[in-house]
């Protein structure tokens, strides 16, 4: 019983609720599951909890025509995973495919729960996530040809993910700026503190073998040197 429950909501786009919704309502009437929509969710709503109550809700609708609930996102539309996933194939076999590759792989985590929760953790102390985001655009504006079907395609997935990580950019300094030590003052003092980065960049690499799945995105790690 839904208990006098017609609309479930979900912290997640709209555009996701609205694929959820068709699903779930039988306007789509493939026999897939939800993964194939979960899989561009908010990284915390992939979980089999939440498939479970989906394909309860389905059933529940297929057997109640008349007394359906729906599913609503609130958020506006933003980048999914599978954006990057774009971006990678569009710009396969360019001079800097590889320098794509990187900076993507190390961005697509904060999809999983947020660049906040990263540098929470310390597992990236390197660069906002939006300038690495930028510097994938611009490398991708310069591999392929201008005005080309690739391009725009390309580019447009990745205005995308730079709206997406500069919407996220204040909680993520936020978090930094929470966990960052004390100075001490002392002469022989060489470099930043513990933990912070030396000039304000950090390894940029792509796992082995290449950018992961977006239900399994890479994490990698944000290392620093300081030279005396």
């Amino acid at each position: 019983m839904t208990r006098g429950v017609r609309t479930v909501v979900l912290q997640d786009t709209t555009e996701i609720g609205d694929r959820l919704d068709r699903w779930a309502r039988a306007g789509d009437r493939s026999a897939n599951g939800p993964e194939a929509i979960l899989v561009d969710a908010w990284g915390p709503w992939r979980t089999e909890s939440l498939r479970r109550a989906l394909l309860w809700l389905r059933a529940h609708n297929a057997t109640h025509p008349e007394d359906q609930v729906e599913i609503r996102g609130i958020t506006r539309p933003t980048a999914v995973p599978a954006d990057y996933d774009r971006v990678l194939a569009l710009t396969a076999g360019t001079r800097d495919h590889e320098r794509i590759s990187a900076l993507l792989a190390t961005i697509r985590v904060a999809h999983d729960g947020g660049e906040h929760v990263e540098r929470a953790h310390g597992r990236w102390t390197g660069k906002p996530f939006v300038d690495l985001a930028r510097q994938a655009h611009t490398t991708t504006a310069a591999v392929l040809d201008p005005g080309s079907d690739a391009a725009t395609r390309a580019l447009g997935a990745l205005d995308r993910i730079v709206r997406f990580h500069a919407a996220h950019s204040a909680e993520a300094a936020a978090a930094t700026t929470k966990r960052r030590p004390q100075r001490t003052s002392s002469s022989n003092t060489c470099g930043p503190p513990a933990g912070e980065p030396s000039s304000g960049t950090g390894s940029v690499t792509s796992p082995p073998g290449g950018p992961a799945s977006a239900l399994d995105s890479a994490r990698t790690s944000g290392r620093a040197t300081a030279a005396c």
